[in-house]
């Protein structure tokens, strides 16, 4: 359903790190969520094998992936004030459309892997539709009724174009998925050199000190502050600390 050719869909979405609100949402997630974007991607790992696999199986660009960061925390059963539901946030209309059952007996919006795959075929769908992963995105979470008639009037279907004629909260949900994208690489890559090199991340907490924190974990304040490029002893609440295996 929908499906377009890869040779399409495979054209670049390109993150933006240097774009102001793109770095703004950055800052946003790695400070003011920065507990929620933990929690998340926690639950994250538990599905994004699967989503990747139904992204790729309809060519969608690998960054996509992580639009459950910003829509739903990786919970399935998130409830949005608009009674959009799941893992994607669909709306009832939009998951019937793409052939979700929701009734008074099943809501398959709540099913992660049918509801990957109705994400994954409305984006294909939508970039058909829009030629822009960006404005395929606002569609996303606007409808498509309302970005094709501010295309139409802007007698152009390009995302650098039109991008100022959208709604704020429309172009920043955009930034936030790239944001989101940023985020989730940054995040896996610091993970996986916890698991591959035997490092513990610690989120510091208020009252924890390089002195605590080297008691704590049996290690040298030396060997914190090395590890993390630390030239003084001043840490914050809320960063994450890499402490080497004692």
């Amino acid at each position: 359903m929908f499906l377009i050719p890869a040779s399409l869909c495979l054209l670049s979405f390109d993150l933006d790190p240097g774009h102001p609100r793109v770095k703004h949402f950055v800052a946003y997630l790695r400070n003011d969520r920065a507990v929620h974007v933990d929690q998340s991607m926690i639950r994250a790992q538990v599905y994004i094998p699967m989503i990747r696999e139904q992204f790729q199986e309809r060519s969608i660009p690998d960054s996509l992936i992580w639009i459950p960061l910003i829509e739903s925390g990786f919970t399935n059963h998130a409830v949005s004030p608009k009674d959009a539901v799941g893992m994607f946030q669909f709306t009832a209309d939009t998951a019937r459309h793409m052939g979700l059952v929701v009734n008074r007996e099943k809501d398959e919006r709540t099913d992660p892997r049918r509801a990957a795959r109705a994400c994954a075929d409305y984006l294909a769908y939508l970039r058909g539709v829009f030629g822009s992963w960006e404005l395929a995105l606002a569609a996303y979470v606007s409808g498509e009724t309302k970005v094709r008639r501010i295309c139409t009037s802007q007698s152009t279907y390009e995302w650098s174009l039109v991008e100022q004629a959208l709604p704020a909260e429309i172009r920043d949900y955009v930034y936030k998925i790239k944001a989101a994208a940023l985020v989730a690489r940054a995040w896996t890559l610091l993970e996986r050199d916890m698991v591959i090199h035997g490092y513990t991340i610690h989120r510091v907490a208020a009252g924890d000190t390089l002195i605590s924190l080297a008691e704590h974990y049996g290690v040298g304040i030396d060997a914190i502050m090395a590890i993390n490029n630390l030239s003084g002893s001043l840490i914050n609440a809320g960063d994450r600390i890499m402490i080497p295996n004692p």
